[in-house]
């Protein structure tokens, strides 16, 4: 409830960052503070909001945390898909919160096993990412672009390098 009285409060442009990590592995946190180091050099009048899974399954309402004129962006690794599904799940509320506005993931990796419960769980996915077509799905290696393109042909993606080499 602070936090969104804070976020509120404050009249600048607020870059946002969903799902960030609260958990401990070097390599999510290397790709948060490469997300940050990107903001500050290419938005440096930008606030930079982090909003961490926490924050989305406990914090409450986020429909109203950001404004038209805020950027809504996807923290980046490798949790879209059916290796962490509760991750995933976080990324649909975000969509679900922000319908009609652009949402631009940071690099992932995707991964879908050939289980028929990948299958239901990709079908779902798909309605989701298809109910904003603003979505910006942006994925970090071939293996990624080439199954995104397959199972949602109907999502922009593009294939970009991993933040923390940029």
């Amino acid at each position: 409830i602070i936090k969104s009285l804070f976020i509120k409060l404050d009249p600048r442009i607020k870059f946002f960052i969903f799902i960030t990590p609260n958990h401990n592995n070097i390599g999510d946190l290397a790709i948060l503070l490469s997300e940050e180091q990107f903001v500050k050099r290419y938005f440096s009048n930008y606030k930079i909001i982090e909003i961490n899974n926490y924050d989305l399954e406990f914090g409450g309402r986020i429909t109203d945390l950001c404004r038209k004129k805020d950027i809504i962006t996807i923290h980046g690794g490798g949790f879209l898909g059916t290796l962490w599904p509760g991750e995933e799940l976080y990324f649909h509320k975000v969509i679900n919160a922000y319908p009609k506005r652009k949402i631009v993931t940071f690099p992932q990796t995707v991964y879908y096993d050939k289980s028929q419960e990948s299958l239901n769980f990709v079908n779902k996915v798909r309605k989701v990412y298809e109910s904003n077509s603003d979505l910006c799905l942006n994925v970090r290696e071939q293996y990624s672009y080439t199954v995104s393109k397959e199972l949602f042909p109907n999502t922009k993606i593009d294939i970009i390098p991993d933040i923390v080499f940029l």
